[in-house]
């Protein structure tokens, strides 16, 4: 019994050591000056304001962490996306970091009244999104997106067609045809979607949190942010369980509509994951009267 106690001991031990070392990989990798750890360093705090030394240091490599419920805070180049907790002082001082306390996550609301055939009347234009996996930073021009009402429901029971339109910096046109179907018999506006091919089990939320018809707007996230961050929460970055978008009617909206979108989402959402959408000198479908 004790010989098992202790394995299992070593064993956590271990795996938490290469959890907060994991991280650190890329960066022993590096080759930079100042890599050895002096005899009497400076204090982590001294580095970045709120942070302590990490329990598991490399012999050579000086490695400091903000405690627990608590990331860093500053510009990304140098502080990362408010979600990280490990990191080498020598790259973090000086660079306006600092450890903050994670914000906590409220769940979301979607829109009540939701009228599904309203909200898939008109062309949507993307303002705003969160890059994922499925929406690179390259890409972010001219984003459309047209729903509508299937003849009859797919082999899986989609019910509805997804038509996304899009163009990278290049000007290579990007997007196809997605599906989706009404994924809460009590909630209309969470909605599912995902390749026509794949079932429905395999689908992805899309929340409709707020829709205002009459001023030509929408708020959209994949689902319920959990991901804890200091300046809010926001979704994942992958697949499914990721996303927020800022969606209006026009392609070039209205002074202060997409800032009023944003103020409704900054109750929810890290708003830092959002990032404009060019719609300058877009051409085709969507655009200047033009439809597939």
């Amino acid at each position: 019994m004790a010989r098992k106690l202790c394995a299992c001991l070593l064993g956590a031990s271990l795996c938490h050591a290469v959890r907060e070392q994991v991280d650190s990989v890329e960066d022993l990798l590096e080759a930079e000056e100042n890599r050895w750890l002096p005899s009497r360093g400076e204090k982590c705090e001294k580095s970045v304001p709120g942070s302590v030394n990490s329990r598991f240091n490399w012999v050579r490599y000086r490695r400091c962490k903000c405690p627990k419920g608590m990331a860093l805070d500053g510009p990304e180049e140098f502080c990362g996306d408010g979600t990280r907790t490990l990191f080498r002082p020598s790259k973090a001082k000086g660079k306006g970091c600092s450890c903050q306390s994670l914000q906590q996550c409220t769940d979301v609301n979607t829109q009540p009244n939701f009228n599904i055939e309203a909200y898939i009347s008109k062309r949507w234009y993307a303002q705003e999104q969160m890059l994922t996996r499925y929406l690179p930073a390259n890409a972010n021009n001219c984003v459309t997106a047209k729903y509508s009402v299937r003849d009859a429901k797919t082999f899986w029971g989609y019910s509805l067609k997804v038509q996304n339109n899009a163009k990278f910096d290049d000007g290579k046109p990007r997007g196809g045809e997605l599906c989706a179907y009404s994924a809460n018999k009590s909630d209309k506006a969470k909605l599912a979607v995902a390749p026509c091919f794949l079932p429905r089990l395999l689908a992805g939320p899309y929340w409709v949190l707020r829709f205002n018809q009459e001023k030509g707007y929408a708020l959209i996230s994949g689902g319920q942010p959990k991901v804890q961050t200091v300046k809010g929460c926001r979704t994942k970055k992958g697949t499914n369980n990721a996303g927020l978008w800022i969606f209006t009617h026009e392609a070039i909206p209205a002074a202060g509509l997409v800032d009023e979108v944003r103020e409704i989402a900054a109750q929810w959402f890290d708003l830092s994951v959002l990032k404009k959408v060019n719609h300058t000198g877009c051409t085709g479908v969507g655009y200047d009267g033009a439809e597939e």
